[in-house]
C-alpha cells in the first residue's frame, strides 16, 4: 500500500514538473499549474472545477475560464466536427492571459453523431492543450429521441446550422428540445441537461461533461505512454 502511495506521489511530482517546465515569461514565481477553460458555462465551469480535484497533481491549480468561440456551428453535427469545435476553443482559450501564462487548457464541446441506423447520438468531447499537443476525451454517448432530432437535422429545424458539419443543421438541441415540448429551459445546457431529463437525473450535464474531461486528462499520468 505505501509502494502505491510513493509511486502515486513520484507520479504526480513528474506531472507537475512537467506542466511547469512548459511555462514561459511567467512574472510570478507560484508553482501552482494554470488551467484555461474554453467556456464560461456554468455548468461547465463547475465540472472542471470538481474534476481537478481528483488529481494531486492539479491540487490547488489556478481556474481561468474565458468566453471563446467554437469556430463552428452552433449545433454541431458529426464526431470529428464535434471534435474540432473542442480544440478550437482549447487553442483559444490556451492563447488568452499573458504570454506563457497558461500551462494547460481544455477545450469542451457537446454535439451529435448519426450512426448507420438512422438515430443520432449526443456526446461532449473535451480537448486538453499543453500549447502543444491535444489530447481528446469524451463522455458517454446517448440516443436523442426522434421527436428531438427531428428540429436539428429534420425538415422542422430549417436550415440556420448551415452544412459546415456535412449534414443539414437547423435548431441547437436546447430550442429543439423546447420546439418538441420536452421542457421549456432556454437554459438546459446549463443545467442537468437533455440526458438528466432522460435519465430521470441518474446521468446529469455535470457528471457527462466530468467523464469527457477525466478521459482527456488520461496522458497526464501515463506520459510514458503517449
Amino acid at each position: 500500500m505505501r509502494g502505491n502511495t510513493v509511486a502515486m506521489a513520484v507520479v504526480a511530482a513528474a506531472v507537475t514538473a512537467g506542466l511547469l517546465m512548459r511555462r514561459r515569461n511567467r512574472k510570478d514565481k507560484e508553482d501552482k499549474v494554470v488551467i484555461a477553460i474554453g467556456t464560461k458555462n456554468k455548468c461547465k465551469v463547475q465540472a472542471v472545477a470538481e474534476t481537478v480535484k481528483l488529481y494531486p497533481m492539479l491540487a490547488g491549480c489556478t481556474l481561468h475560464p474565458y468566453a471563446v468561440s467554437s469556430g463552428i456551428d452552433e449545433q454541431p453535427i458529426g464526431l470529428e466536427y464535434t471534435a474540432q469545435g473542442a480544440r478550437n476553443r482549447a487553442k483559444e482559450a490556451f492563447e488568452k492571459g499573458e504570454k506563457g501564462e497558461n500551462d494547460l487548457s481544455l477545450g469542451i464541446e457537446s454535439g451529435l453523431f448519426g450512426m448507420d441506423n438512422g438515430r443520432y447520438y449526443d456526446v461532449c468531447v473535451c480537448a486538453a492543450y499543453d500549447g502543444e499537443e491535444y489530447h481528446l476525451g469524451m463522455s458517454c454517448a446517448f440516443e436523442i429521441p426522434r421527436k428531438i432530432v427531428e428540429f436539428v437535422v429534420g425538415e422542422k429545424g430549417g436550415e440556420k446550422g448551415g452544412e459546415k458539419g456535412g449534414e443539414k443543421g437547423g435548431c441547437d438541441l436546447s430550442q429543439a428540445c423546447n420546439r418538441a415540448g420536452i421542457v421549456a429551459d432556454e437554459k438546459l445546457g446549463e443545467g442537468q441537461g437533455l440526458i438528466g431529463i432522460l435519465t430521470k437525473g441518474r446521468v446529469d450535464r455535470k457528471e457527462y461533461t466530468m467523464q469527457a474531461i477525466k478521459t482527456s486528462l488520461i496522458f497526464l499520468e501515463n506520459r510514458k505512454w503517449f
